[in-house]
């Protein structure tokens, strides 16, 4: 696009849309290669679609957005579009357009950033890695003496197999949503009640419900609220864990 293009677009953009709920800053790109060979064509591409439009738009909505009490700015960096499930950001920008109080507080979600502190010299310092690097979760890991029984016991709860490499110490399970279950044999037997578990959803609740007392589960309670309903159990080694009814 060229210069001229990208600062004045935005102004002409606010002028044929007039207020407007949302704004998403996501359109981007990169030239890929060695430093040496960037030509200043190629940076100022980058640099004008990827830093001056999106202020430039920020700059024309902002004001109109600001007066009326409401409306949200949402940057969709590179990252945020690698990992973000089908339809998320999506349903992230339709949440944020409706309709709400200007006196609430800004939805939190983990595709919108917080605001940054109004006093950045009284927060806590953070180094360079702390702001580029991203935390997500790995694995649910799990106690027990038997790891060898524990394992096979979710993964026939899971219908999914141990992963190789298992050892009378160690154990692994990816389950079908990607996440990990990790098995680790301790000394210690447990004393008290988890304060994380895992909750199961099935579509039929009492057929389930037999299925795994069968295949080694001890059914601690039943709980009804509201139209929810759902059971703790504890698997071979006492670790609760919920079995929820599907909601009609």
């Amino acid at each position: 696009m060229p210069d001229t293009a990208v600062t004045t677009q935005p102004l002409s953009l606010a002028a044929e849309a007039g207020d407007i709920d949302v704004l998403v800053n996501n359109a981007g790109h990169s030239v890929w290669g060695p430093t040496e060979k960037t030509t200043v064509e190629d940076f100022d591409s980058m640099f004008a679609s990827n830093v001056r439009a999106p202020h430039l738009r920020v700059g024309a909505f902002a004001p109109a957005m600001a007066a009326s009490g409401s409306g949200s700015i949402i940057g969709a960096t590179t990252a945020l579009n690698r990992v973000a499930e089908p339809g998320e950001i999506a349903e992230v920008v339709a949440f944020l357009a409706s309709p709400r109080p200007a006196t609430s507080p800004a939805p939190s979600s983990p595709l919108t950033a917080a605001a940054p502190p109004s006093n950045p010299a009284t927060q806590p310092a953070q180094s360079d890695k702390e702001n580029t690097m991203a935390t997500s979760l790995l694995a649910i890991s799990v106690d027990g003496s038997d790891i060898a029984r524990l394992a096979q016991f979710w993964a026939d709860v899971l219908d999914r197999p141990v992963s190789p490499g298992a050892t009378g110490s160690f154990a692994a399970i990816d389950t079908a949503n990607g996440l990990r279950l990790m098995f680790h044999q301790v000394p210690e037997a447990k004393t008290v009640k988890n304060r994380l578990h895992p909750d199961l959803a099935a579509s039929d609740y009492e057929l389930e419900t037999d299925r795994l007392i069968k295949l080694g589960a001890v059914k601690l309670n039943d709980y009804e609220q509201g139209s929810s309903r759902w059971t703790t159990f504890a698997d071979p080694e006492g670790n609760e864990f919920d079995l929820v009814a599907a909601t009609p």
